[in-house]
């Protein structure tokens, strides 16, 4: 996520045991996203956990969720998390070239595909040369 002449890390004030910044933690112990210009700031290219350890996906201003490049949020299993739009329908993450990312970082392929919010599956449109 780009940030403009913001220095996230300084934004972000709370650190672990190694001295690494970290998110803060709501009352319900979710880590949360700092928000700048109306769009959650992510950290590290790390997303933040709930408290169940599921990843969450930041928001952009206009509240769709917002993917780190090429990488899905995953659940505390490591099943992996589509983005949604505002309105609730799925959408792949794209990679550097704006191609949809289809393989995860252990190698797997997506184990679905992506779903509109009445629950219809989106086809993968694959980028031709």
């Amino acid at each position: 996520m780009s940030s403009g002449s913001v220095n996230t890390p300084l934004m972000y004030t709370t650190r672990d045991g190694q001295g690494n910044f970290t998110y803060p933690l709501n009352g319900d112990n979710d880590e949360y996203y700092l928000r700048v210009n109306n769009e959650d700031l992510v950290l590290n290219s790390k997303y933040a956990k709930d408290n169940s350890k599921n990843e969450i996906y930041p928001k952009d201003a206009l509240e769709n969720d917002k993917p780190v490049e090429s990488t899905y949020a995953l659940m505390a299993n490591g099943t992996p998390i589509f983005p949604k739009t505002k309105d609730g329908n799925e959408f792949y993450v794209k990679d550097s070239d704006g191609a949809n990312v289809t393989e995860l970082i252990n190698g797997n392929l997506l184990p679905r595909y992506a779903k509109t919010k009445d629950n219809e599956n989106i086809s993968n449109k694959i980028k031709l040369f």
